[in-house]
């Protein structure tokens, strides 16, 4: 009989060898409209707003723009890599980043290959041509975390909110000023910070199975 999908995680960071690094990955779609806060209270009004009452304004389609930011256990962020505008990634792209971007910087950072790679299911992690190129390309490959997210992702639970508590206050004028604002927040970003958060991460797992997959926030 096999392992129980839903004990994957948890199993599979039991077997890891002494000293083994996480690298997580993760896209996220950033907008030059400012971050709303969805716990504070909403203002109706029909008449003039009153002066004492903090008002933000959107745009029905705010120019957007998407990154890929990969955080590792022991503290280490790489650059992020950013998409043109309006683009969609597919395997090809994802497997030439891999390749130019990525395994560089892992062979940089990590010379004794000990880590391994946590990524989601999206489509383009998955499709036959990104997993067929790791066995060409390096020592180490990837691995699909059983429980869903964005609950078990340092990046979605953690990450990317920080940074866009801090770059995404206010409306930026463009895309690139956007970036500007988020490179340097993601840079900003220390090693306790990523060591301590990414630590959070078996027991997010433990914690989403003990909710049978369910939501843990």
């Amino acid at each position: 009989m096999g392992i129980p999908k839903s004990t994957l995680g948890t199993t599979n960071l039991k077997k890891a060898p002494a000293g083994r690094v996480i690298v997580f990955s993760d896209e996220k779609t950033w907008t030059v409209d400012p971050v709303r806060n969805r716990r504070n209270d909403r203002y109706l009004t029909f008449g003039e707003v009153d002066e004492d009452v903090r008002t933000m304004s959107t745009t029905k389609h705010p120019a957007s723009v998407m990154s890929l930011g990969f955080v590792a256990s022991n503290g280490k962020a790489m650059p992020l890599i950013w998409f043109p505008t309006d683009y969609r990634l597919n395997a090809v792209d994802y497997v030439k980043i891999l390749q130019e971007k990525f395994l560089p910087w892992v062979q940089e950072s990590f010379p004794d290959n000990n880590v391994v790679l946590q990524q989601d299911g999206a489509p383009a992690h998955t499709a036959k041509v990104t997993q067929s190129s790791w066995g060409s390309t390096c020592s180490f490959g990837p691995r699909r975390c059983a429980p869903p997210e964005p609950d078990a992702n340092p990046l979605d639970y953690s990450f990317w909110v920080q940074v866009e508590s801090k770059a995404c206050t206010v409306r930026h004028p463009n895309v690139e000023a956007l970036k500007t604002a988020v490179n340097e927040e993601w840079n900003r970003m220390t090693t306790d910070y990523i060591k301590r958060t990414c630590s959070t991460f078996r027991k997010r797992i433990e914690a989403i199975i003990a909710a049978n997959g369910g939501y843990i926030e």
